[in-house]
């Protein structure tokens, strides 16, 4: 009982002093708190203001603060826990300078503290040595936070229930597997479309064989009139990218992009025949004077570049697989009438005009 009459009275006490005034001559202090009574932790702003003239030189308290208990005990700097200290911005009210310091800390103590009086030093002019005015000091209760005890303890609820609402559990688990599949398709529709192809898979011809592209260009090159019409350098040009173009997709060997000074050790180190690679050496040299030096070949010169591109694509061609064609007649017969038979464009036709001999020597060759 003596306790709450003692917290009344302090209640009091701190609610007349909680705006207090000191004046002294042309100076005046007004201290407060916001709060007169907080819990253990509470942040308290407590603000000194002084007023006076605007010719006076005052010196504001530094960072120490002091709070005691009710035995005049000092509190330790861990327990008053001082958060912040900041010197207000003078400003001028009614012809008089207000400026001032304010604090902000948190007790982790209990019970009923005074808030130590502050000392401000101030100086009129004309005056030589510092006075001094000190403001009162202020009362702060620090309650805990223990809980009331007065009250009815509740008794512990029963474990609840929850309903399985199986929409509401894989409604989440398939929003996730589908945006997971939409960026999937995302990075496939990406690579798809950065690599030049459709963006839906489509059906797609397999390639042709290097030898059937091969030899369809040399019959076309074959049969056109560039030697006829002095297009020589055309002529040459064009059974140069007609070999090159075969050696690269047919024999797999980088020939597009290479000198013939370079292409002819690599193919060396192929499985490719020293006869072949001979042959592909006399087409390129051939070729590379016709482009490069000016170099003007016979018409039976040209005609044996053809013979030999032709030459090169025989020997180093695929393997067919041949179909045997067997006659009823005896065994011999059959023999005499196994063919092979071949795609079409594999071989160059049986008449053409400047190099009749050279398809007759490769429809020979293909038959044996």
């Amino acid at each position: 009982m003596k306790f709450f009459q003692r917290l009344a009275v302090c209640g009091w006490l701190l609610l007349a002093l909680n705006t207090m005034a000191v004046a002294a001559g042309s100076i005046a202090l007004e201290n407060k708190i916001d709060k007169s009574t907080v819990r253990i932790g509470d942040v308290v702003t407590y603000t000194l203001q002084v007023i006076h003239d605007d010719s006076m030189e005052v010196q504001l308290p530094g960072r120490a603060f002091v709070m005691v208990d009710s035995a005049m005990h000092i509190l330790p700097d861990e327990a008053l826990n001082i958060r912040d200290y900041r010197q207000l911005s003078p400003e001028k009210i009614d012809g008089r300078i207000v400026e001032g310091v304010e604090y902000e800390f948190a007790p982790f103590l209990v019970g009923e503290f005074t808030i130590a009086s502050l000392t401000v030093q101030y100086k009129a002019a004309g005056d030589t040595v510092f006075q001094r005015i000190n403001a009162e000091p202020m009362q702060l209760i620090v309650e805990s936070l223990k809980p009331s005890e007065t009250g009815d303890i509740r008794d512990i609820k029963s474990q609840w229930e929850m309903d399985r609402d199986w929409w509401t559990l894989l409604k989440p688990i398939l929003l996730a597997l589908l945006i997971l599949g939409l960026i999937a398709a995302g990075i496939i529709f990406f690579r798809r479309w950065k690599a030049g192809k459709s963006l839906l898979p489509v059906f797609e011809k397999p390639p042709r064989p290097a030898y059937e592209v091969a030899v369809e260009r040399l019959n076309a090159l074959d049969q056109t009139d560039l030697l006829a019409t002095g297009q020589v350098k055309l002529f040459y040009i064009e059974l140069s990218d007609i070999i090159r173009t075969y050696i690269e997709n047919g024999l797999h060997v980088p020939a597009l992009e290479s000198t013939t000074t370079d292409l002819l050790p690599i193919l060396q180190q192929t499985e490719v025949q020293p006869s072949v690679t001979d042959m592909i050496r006399a087409i390129l040299t051939e070729s590379d004077l016709v482009k490069f030096a000016k170099h003007t070949p016979s018409s039976e010169n040209s005609a044996e570049s053809i013979r030999l591109a032709y030459e090169v694509i025989a020997q180093t061609r695929p393997e067919p697989e041949p179909i045997a064609v067997v006659a009823e007649t005896d065994s011999q017969t059959a023999a005499e009438n196994v063919s092979v038979i071949d795609t079409e464009n594999e071989l160059p036709p049986e008449e053409k005009p400047d190099s009749a001999a050279a398809g007759d020597e490769m429809n020979t060759k293909e038959l044996e």
